[in-house]
């Protein structure tokens, strides 16, 4: 778990010189140790909206979006903004239907993937995909919450970054500094 570390030494800000004019700096070496607290991955919360048969939002009477209901709560899946290049069109679960029905339209008349159009005839770079775990797809609530955004919403699922666990022995070690036990 440790591996050999350099560091350049510092004082206010400013490189510690071990000869200024051959500019040599200062360097401590050490161990430090090796592994990942949080995957590289980052991904987001939505809730999914309710959708008739064009694809359109279904609003209520005073003009607000109706979501899906699972157990008497909205439902919330966890998602990851991929390249065009990287989705793969059969296997990935891409978040709006309507859209990818569009898309493998225009792949079927010979569209290459990274030409693909939306409805606006603009070009896309990235797609929102469910997020697979196992044999199904992530849990929201067992995710861990890397860190609170600075400007916060007034929705409470957007207000966080979220990302995989790394080694579960960092995620031991961070559990007990923070006090939340394993």
């Amino acid at each position: 778990m440790l591996a050999p570390g350099k560091k350049i030494i510092r004082k206010r800000g400013r490189i510690v010189w071990l000869d200024k004019e051959k500019k040599i700096p200062k360097v401590a070496t050490g161990d430090s140790v090796r592994g990942e607290l949080h995957l590289q991955t980052y991904y987001g919360k939505i809730k999914i909206a309710q959708k008739d048969e064009k694809g359109t939002l279904i609003r209520s009477d005073d003009g607000s979006i109706i979501y899906n209901q699972v157990d008497c709560k909205d439902e919330i899946w966890m998602v990851l903004r991929k390249p065009i290049e990287k989705v793969n069109f059969t296997s990935d679960v891409i978040i709006d239907n309507h859209l990818a029905e569009h898309l493998k339209q225009q792949l079927q008349n010979g569209t290459k993937q990274n030409e693909l159009k939306d409805f606006q005839g603009k070009y896309l770079r990235h797609l929102r995909c469910r997020v697979a775990s196992g044999r199904g797809f992530m849990d929201p609530n067992n995710v861990t919450q890397v860190k609170a955004h600075t400007y916060q919403s007034s929705k409470d699922y957007k207000n966080f970054i979220f990302a995989d666990s790394g080694e579960i022995s960092f995620l031991a070690c961070l559990r007990i500094v923070m006090g939340i036990g394993i």
